[in-house]
């Protein structure tokens, strides 16, 4: 299936091992991961994907799981940078970063992941305290004034929402990879286009693609438009050098047909969205494989 808009995604990692420039990593060793692994890399790399037929890319060259996606996805929306409320959802993925040698050595307390998408995208421009993460302030809420704009000026040029403040990067030890991303109306459809600064392709980028389309479809649904097309932008997109022949062995695999996604639709409220809202139909991947994941 060549024409598969997955094929995009097999051909990114099949352009990095070919061309992909080494580089070391930029980190000292850590307990868990005494020898850190260097990547190969690209920049400036695009994908698109259309969301207006229907099918959800969520990756089927190996089975991924979409609750941990929509998971996420609402602990952002929710505000929440606290990795307890992320487990409450029964999601594990940011436990790696809430260790004593990761975001607690940054001054943290346990749980608390410091100011990533959570804060930026709900709390902008407020002041978090160490180390529980209390906030001097509520802060301008990037979400809730995306969806009166879409709604009230959908031809605008000012869609738009950051994740990313250079300051408050310096106080994650992980901090915010998909920086910003933007929104643009065009004959009903609602298109996203986000932009990463840092794509681990194997592990992060197939979440990245589901957790943006799903996104794109929840944002559409609340400002009464139709999902259009995500399109995604990978300022540096690598593969990290252990995870090389697991990615050899991803491109044996031909994509298969993408699921769809059914979504309550009398959910009218970006901040209303519930696990339960959504169900994943016909989902049927290739088998799972495991990848390394660098930390």
């Amino acid at each position: 299936m060549s024409n598969h808009p997955e094929q995009q995604y097999l051909d990114l990692i099949d352009r990095i091992l070919r061309e992909g420039f080494y580089r070391p990593s930029p980190h000292g060793p850590l307990p868990s991961q005494p020898n850190p692994p260097g990547t190969y890399s690209l920049m400036n790399v695009n994908m698109a994907f259309d969301l207006s037929k229907g099918a959800f890319p969520l990756m089927t060259v190996r089975r991924m799981g979409f609750r941990p996606v929509l998971a996420e996805l609402l602990w952002f929306l929710s505000g929440s940078t606290n990795n307890a409320d992320l487990l409450e959802l029964g999601a594990h993925i940011w436990d790696p970063w809430d260790t004593p040698e990761t975001n607690q050595a940054c001054g943290w307390a346990p749980g608390q992941l410091g100011p990533i998408y959570g804060k930026q995208w709900r709390h902008w421009r407020a002041a978090m305290a160490k180390p529980g993460g209390t906030l001097d302030a509520p802060g301008y809420d990037q979400i809730a004034k995306l969806v009166e704009r879409i709604k009230t000026s959908p031809n605008s040029k000012r869609l738009f929402v950051t994740a990313y403040d250079p300051q408050d990067a310096e106080d994650c030890f992980v901090t915010t990879c998909h920086g910003l991303f933007f929104c643009q109306v065009w004959d009903g459809r609602l298109n996203l286009h986000m932009v990463q600064r840092s794509g681990d392709v194997p592990v992060g980028i197939p979440f990245n693609i589901a957790s943006y389309s799903l996104l794109t479809i929840m944002l559409a649904q609340v400002t009464g438009l139709q999902p259009g097309v995500f399109h995604h932008t990978i300022s540096d997109a690598h593969v990290y050098e252990n995870q090389v022949d697991a990615m050899r062995q991803l491109l044996l695999r031909q994509p298969c047909l993408y699921p769809r996604l059914e979504v309550d639709s009398t959910v009218t409220d970006i901040f209303g969205f519930r696990l339960e809202h959504f169900k994943l139909v016909d989902y049927e991947p290739h088998l799972k494989l495991n990848v390394p994941v660098a930390t």
